[in-house]
């Protein structure tokens, strides 16, 4: 569960049994990364979700380093929107990931609806093993297929992005 209002996160990690939770970090907002930390210590909450194209920066920017090194260091991953210009396009989120070795960084929607952004995305986890793709909303099963031949079957990981996309895709 990963919605971008975190207290609205936290009710449904503690309400729903054996439900778990991604922090929503805008690092762009003051403060954001205290409340970030603060919510992290959360034992229901696994990592972080990051939304450039809707919060309005680049993956590697500067004012992303500090959540990041902390999020390596802890061990904990960060799931990165990936699929739209200008924001999200997966070469610069492998910025992210190549500055942050430790880093488990998550590609989300793994390039989404573009192929040629599906591929980049693919090539990425091919070149840096600590980066992962996610399927939600990426309709083409045979990039699905190549991505788990090329970046290996545990690190490409099922995601639905209920209630925006079907399931069935």
């Amino acid at each position: 569960v990963f919605p971008p209002d975190n207290e609205y996160g936290r009710r449904v990690v503690e309400d729903v049994p054996g439900a778990y939770g991604l922090v929503w970090a805008n690092p762009r907002l003051p403060g954001d990364l205290d409340a970030a930390l603060e919510l992290l210590d959360h034992p229901r909450f696994l990592g972080v979700k990051l939304h450039p194209l809707l919060d309005g920066y680049h993956p590697n920017d500067p004012i992303v380093h500090p959540l990041a090194g902390v999020l390596a260091e802890r061990g904990l991953p960060v799931l990165v929107h990936c699929g739209h210009p200008i924001f999200t396009l997966p070469w610069s989120i492998e910025e992210l990931a190549r500055s942050f070795p430790a880093l488990r960084v998550v590609l989300g929607h793994m390039g989404h609806g573009n192929v040629v952004y599906i591929n980049a995305s693919i090539d990425v986890a091919e070149r840096n093993p600590h980066v992962y793709l996610e399927t939600s909303g990426m309709p083409m099963h045979t990039k699905i297929r190549e991505a788990v031949r090329r970046a290996g079957p545990g690190r490409v990981l099922y995601g639905s992005d209920a209630p925006f996309h079907h399931p069935e895709v």
